[in-house]
């Protein structure tokens, strides 16, 4: 991909970044341009023009459908798989912020580390803490997470089998890490 850099006044998201991301993150399959105008409250000619540049750019594919176009992420495409990771990422940081004195090791794993989940999908998370009640209760006001607390001792013994779990949390991505 040709990558390029613009420089804005504002930290507002242009129209074009507002229908990518809808189509990252919000949109299960493929929607159509008046779907996209009426989520997103842009003008028909906005939203035309912002999904037309994604297109040509390969990050967004075009189908069409009589005269109808559909349009969705290219799920394939790396950039896009790593923004997928990158959002996945970010998330799992803003939810760990309020305890990140309590854990000692947070490993983001499954479809989200590998940049392949969808929309509504849950976020797999390990969390290796000292108080296993309090991480639990802050991390349950994240609904789309999917936590997995559990003591030091408890993920020794995880490692110590080498099961399915262990090898897909050994696969992720390590988000923090206490010295």
């Amino acid at each position: 991909h040709q990558l390029e850099l613009t420089f804005r006044l504002t930290d507002a998201p242009t129209a074009q970044e507002r229908v990518f991301g809808h189509l990252l993150a919000e949109v299960e399959g493929a929607a159509t341009e008046s779907d996209l105008r009426g989520a997103l409250d842009l003008p028909k000619t906005t939203t035309h023009v912002a999904l037309a540049a994604l297109v040509e750019q390969g990050l967004v594919a075009e189908e069409r459908v009589g005269r109808t176009g559909l349009y969705s992420v290219r799920a394939d495409d790396p950039l896009v798989r790593a923004l997928k990771q990158a959002r996945a990422i970010r998330r799992v940081q803003e939810a760990v912020a309020p305890i990140e004195d309590l854990v000692d090791l947070v490993v983001l794993f499954g479809s989200a580390s590998r940049g392949e989940d969808r929309p509504g999908s849950d976020v797999d998370v390990l969390v290796v803490t000292r108080d296993k009640d309090t991480v639990l209760d802050e991390l349950a006001r994240h609904p789309w997470l999917q936590p997995v607390v559990l003591s030091a001792d408890e993920h020794m013994a995880i490692i110590a089998e080498d099961g399915t779990f262990a090898r897909a949390t050994a696969a992720g991505t390590v988000l923090r890490r206490r010295a």
